[in-house]
């Protein structure tokens, strides 16, 4: 679905996503959560799309934790803010 043309779609997976991680264990948001979260923010057609991602973030770094915080999601947000 992160690669699906329509930014409903997106949207509404983007903050799915986000809620959804705080039910799996660490490597299962470390496994797939993180790396679709990564391929989202990096698109850059649908900004409502990375809004919501930012919005619903910190639940995210609730159930990963400060470090892998730190190791897999505050590059991309850098890059995010340079555009």
């Amino acid at each position: 679905m992160a690669t699906d043309t329509s930014q409903h779609v997106k949207g509404s997976m983007a903050s799915a996503i986000c809620e959804i991680a705080q039910y799996l264990e660490y490597e299962k948001n470390i496994d797939y959560i993180i790396p679709t979260i990564t391929q989202l923010l990096k698109d850059e057609s649908v900004t409502e799309v990375r809004v919501s991602l930012l919005e619903n973030l910190h639940i995210v770094a609730k159930a990963i934790g400060e470090e892998a915080c730190i190791e897999y999601l505050i590059s991309e947000i850098q890059k995010l803010s340079l555009d």
